[in-house]
């Protein structure tokens, strides 16, 4: 209820064609709800349902700490379930916990505690991993996959790119709605509790995402297209 309604608020806000009109034919014109009946669309219920994991187990996320040794499977295993804007918060949350906090000096001599991986990179493969996923019938076996590994942090979702390049992804401005319904649903979609965005839909996450961790002095942001997963 709390999303539906910060939902339908954001999007009377932005559309002046749909002020003044009754939640539930706001929902049906933005996709939420299908056209005719009284069921949510695959999209309305991955952003905006209690539990799409009832009807779809694999929309969720999962992850794991690597041991670098080698010793046992995992250090920690994770998983979200829920709406696409828990899955994002919570998943962040785990992110934290496991990565270090390096202390950094500031120039004027304080040391404060650092981030091993800039967050704004991290929310941002994390929030495309979830809209751009594949919804193929295919890939309803295949969920979001997040492996922290000794040297880096892989994030996997099923499906590849769509009408766009590794290089195009990386320029401000482009962007590819794999999901377009979804896409358009989550660029009004605020995180609960924050107000967030979910995506800001302009094309500028992953550029913004690389100038991060330049200036953090990692390596860029590698992406990988495959025909299955990304």
């Amino acid at each position: 209820p709390d999303l539906r309604a910060t939902y339908a608020e954001m999007v009377r806000r932005t559309s002046r064609r749909l002020q003044g009109i009754g939640e539930e034919v706001l929902l049906r014109r933005t996709g939420v709800l299908e056209a005719h009946g009284d069921r949510l669309t695959l999209a309305g219920l991955y952003a905006l349902g209690d539990y799409p994991q009832q009807f779809f187990p694999s929309l969720k996320i999962t992850g794991v700490v690597v041991d670098p040794e080698g010793k046992v499977r995992n250090l920690d295993k994770f998983e979200a379930d829920g709406p696409i804007p828990f899955m994002l918060q919570e998943t962040l949350v785990w992110l934290e916990r496991n990565l270090r906090r390096p202390v950094r000096q500031l120039e004027n001599g304080h040391l404060i505690d650092g981030e091993e991986i800039p967050a704004v990179a991290l929310r941002e493969i994390v929030a495309n991993a979830l809209v751009h996923r594949s919804l193929n019938p295919n890939t309803y076996t295949h969920e979001v996959q997040v492996r922290i590994l000794p040297h880096e942090v892989q994030i996997v979702n099923p499906g590849g790119l769509w009408g766009i390049t590794d290089d195009d992804l990386q320029k401000y401005g482009t962007h590819s709605r794999v999901n377009p319904l979804l896409y358009d649903i989550c660029t009004v979609l605020r995180v609960p509790g924050e107000g967030y965005r979910v995506i800001e839909g302009e094309g500028s996450g992953i550029p913004t995402a690389q100038e991060a961790v330049r200036a953090a002095g990692l390596k860029p942001i590698r992406f990988i297209d495959g025909s299955t997963k990304f």
